[in-house]
């Protein structure tokens, strides 16, 4: 749980990085949270 926290937290600065590399704003404030791709799914396949 702390791994994709801090994943989540790397990947938001590394988007928020780039938009300020291509001189953009975002309309919006936006805070995202990614799970690994291990987390999910959280049933069987079928």
């Amino acid at each position: 749980m702390f791994t994709d926290i801090r994943t989540s937290r790397d990947l938001l600065l590394e988007f928020k990085s780039h938009l300020a590399s291509l001189h953009q704003e975002l309309p919006l404030d936006l805070t995202v949270q990614v799970l690994t791709t291990g987390s999910w799914p959280t049933q069987p396949a079928s």
